[in-house]
């Protein structure tokens, strides 16, 4: 099976960007908030908040209005979805931001929880592919294995030393049982 790249800069929303990338390598996606495509043309776009935000209507807010004219636009109609995400992953709850959302019903249908897995069928579901929910649950399980939804700390080690907003990005990419490993290490080199 393909894996997806790991996330080199974290300055998106770093835990559900690093997630979707267990999802496997047939959903792809980029931040719109999330832009889903297939064959190199738009499947549907998704505007996500965590569980404790407020989504965002295109009514209210200028920027999802601009995404829903994109989504309804002339490059192709696609479906606009809202998602509120719990932050452990374990529900999904989908709302349509735009008329053609509404021919996609994620599982359960709209404003009704569903579980990653779940999730993952459906966003298949809309790049015309299928799976099933237990083949979605190994995708994700072997994305975790893999490390994919952890960052790949790159610049600490290429970076300007007195670069100190760089250097706290990354360590907040760091788990604290990786700063402690780290800690130890330059303990050791230092003795």
């Amino acid at each position: 099976m393909r894996l997806v790249r790991r996330e080199r800069t974290g300055w998106r929303d770093l835990a559900w960007n690093l997630r979707q990338r267990c999802h496997g390598y047939e959903v792809p996606f980029c931040d719109v908030d999330c832009l889903q495509y297939d064959n190199k043309s738009p499947v549907a776009a998704f505007e996500d908040v965590n569980q404790k935000g407020k989504l965002k209507l295109p009514a209210k807010d200028p920027g999802i209005a601009s995404i829903k004219r994109f989504a309804d636009g002339d490059v192709g109609r696609i479906p606009f979805f809202g998602r509120r995400i719990a932050s452990d992953f374990k529900w999904f709850i989908v709302r349509p931001l735009n008329m053609i959302a509404h021919m996609w019903p994620p599982p359960g249908g709209f404003g009704n929880q569903h579980s990653e897995a779940e999730h993952v069928v459906w966003k298949w579901r809309l790049g015309g592919r299928s799976i099933s929910v237990g083949e979605a649950a190994a995708i994700i399980e072997d994305g975790i294995k893999a490390g994919l939804d952890k960052p790949e700390i790159r610049s600490a080690l290429f970076l300007d030393l007195d670069d100190v907003e760089q250097l706290d990005r990354d360590i907040a990419k760091l788990d604290a049982i990786d700063l402690i490993k780290i800690l130890s290490a330059i303990n050791r080199r230092l003795k």
